[in-house]
């Protein structure tokens, strides 16, 4: 196998022509798709929504013409949804990490469709940060290929953050041992969207200087009362490690 490696990958927005691309940055729609193109075994998605396939329906493209859409760059979101497509007609397994969306918004209707057209492909687990917080969202971007390239960044399942939005992230490649990494902080976050009763208590936080609902294993909770992490720990390689937020969903 080629030794790892690591390049940043950005969206500049179509109409700043006159913002250079940088030596060795990638385009973000490009470097998806490609990873996607040569999906074999797994591809795993964290997405707060999905908005990848124009819709002149909706009211912030409502009176778009087809044209319009394509001039502003909505295709490379199309061409990224057909890819991930294809990828479940070749039979490869799509798991996806769902939050719920945005509210009065973008919602996981994509998501669920790819879902509806390959049920034998297309797993999602919705994660729902109310029950464990009364508030907030999964805002993570990640997308995990056969467990060793990965994409982690700015850029959301929308068609603008590949075209219309600037957008940054971090490619690797090759890299099965922070793959493993980074499928068992998703496999953590799977783990606690798949519990039937969220195990939470409520505990004073001092940087708000109030009291709110927290996992039951926060450290914000007392040592005596606190329980059992149940996630699987990460693990450092050197100067490479995984790392995220909320604190109580890392390990």
């Amino acid at each position: 196998m080629p030794e790892p490696y690591a390049y940043l990958v950005e969206t500049i927005p179509a109409d700043l022509t006159d913002l250079p691309w940088i030596d060795g940055v990638q385009p973000t729609a490009v470097v998806l798709k490609k990873l996607v193109d040569h999906a074999q075994q797994r591809i795993d998605i964290a997405a707060m929504y999905w908005s990848l396939c124009p819709n002149p329906q909706s009211l912030d493209e409502m009176g778009l013409t087809h044209d319009e859409l394509l001039e502003l760059g909505a295709d490379k979101g199309q061409a990224l949804y057909e890819s991930l497509q294809k990828a479940a007609q070749r039979g490869v397994p799509i798991h996806i990490l769902q939050s719920p969306g945005i509210e009065g918004g973008a919602t996981p209707q994509e998501a669920w469709q790819l879902a509806h057209e390959y049920p034998q492909q297309v797993t999602i687990i919705p994660i729902d940060l109310s029950d464990w917080y009364d508030s907030g969202i999964m805002h993570m971007k990640v997308w995990l290929i056969d467990g060793k390239d990965m994409y982690i960044g700015s850029a959301n399942n929308d068609w603008r953050a590949l075209a219309q939005v600037r957008e940054m992230g971090i490619v690797i490649e090759n890299d099965p041992q922070l793959g493993h990494d980074l499928e068992q902080y998703l496999a953590g976050w799977r783990q606690l969207a798949t519990m039937a009763t969220p195990q939470t208590m409520m505990a004073y936080d001092p940087m708000p200087r109030q009291s709110r609902r927290v996992p039951a294993w926060s450290n914000l909770i007392p040592a005596e009362q606190r329980q059992q992490h149940p996630l699987i720990p990460l693990i450092s390689h050197d100067d490479t490690f995984i790392s995220g937020s909320p604190p109580e969903f890392c390990q």
